[in-house]
């Protein structure tokens, strides 16, 4: 805040934002003819809408209802005004890391019920540390299909309270250490504990893949598994890309 200040009032030459205070001030039009921008990076933060795998409800025992549901749910509604500065995810590792702009996630279809929907369950709970403008949406794509849905806000230790709790679909983010996309993977590999494949995902084929990658010496044939790795995310619909 310190340092926001002092650059407003001119005493500060250079500052580095995130991609939220840049979209701020370059919006404000006493500062936006005065900045001179230097350069820009991209984020490796990502953000999903995750299904708990190890919950049986309908959902989770059927993917191609998943896939419908993706279909359904209008990614494009929530950010109207996305830019080159914060695009809507097509993959689970950045684009940039995986040198393929072709990959494309479910496009929105208009919202209809669900073929064949025999929804047995009581309600979906959708669980987040905030009312994210995402959470909203799908709660609301859930109530447009017809589906019983609410949203279940946990301010306080929210990641232990998914472990505890386990909500049927829950909103993450996540910065890897080191940016490689094996990191991003790691997140659906179904050795890994609990804390970290949060989803409880199980997929031997990703397990196998991905085990591959990691050995892999030759950047092309290590990009190729990645593709792998996206493909059976994708065919699963486990995951739901948000905004990147």
């Amino acid at each position: 805040v310190l340092r926001m200040s002092e650059f407003l009032k001119g005493s500060l030459q250079v500052l580095k934002v995130g991609e939220k205070t840049y979209a701020e001030i370059k919006a404000d039009e006493n500062f936006k003819d005065a900045l001179k921008l230097v350069q820009t990076q991209p984020s490796f933060t990502i953000r999903l809408l995750c299904f708990a795998m190890d919950q049986q409800i309908t959902l989770n025992r059927d993917k191609e209802l998943r896939k419908q549901l993706a279909h359904s749910f209008n990614r494009m509604q929530i950010w109207p005004n996305t830019d080159s500065d914060a695009q809507i995810a097509q993959t689970l590792a950045p684009d940039f890391l995986l040198q393929n702009p072709k990959l494309k996630w479910y496009e929105f279809q208009q919202q209809k019920p669900l073929k064949d929907l025999k929804f047995k369950d009581s309600e979906i709970i959708i669980a987040a540390n905030m009312e994210y403008p995402e959470v909203l949406a799908l709660y609301e794509t859930f109530s447009n299909l017809k589906i019983p849905a609410r949203v279940d806000i946990q301010k306080v230790d929210y990641y232990a309270s998914i472990l505890k709790n386990r909500p049927n679909i829950f909103r993450i983010s996540f910065q890897p250490i080191y940016p490689d996309p094996e990191e991003y993977y790691a997140l659906f590999y179904s050795k890994n504990p609990p804390e970290i494949n949060l989803a409880s995902y199980q997929n031997k084929k990703f397990d196998q893949i991905l085990e591959q990658a990691i050995i892999e010496q030759n950047a092309q044939k290590r990009q190729a598994l990645f593709l792998k790795l996206e493909q059976i995310l994708k065919d699963d619909a486990g995951v739901f890309y948000l905004k990147k």
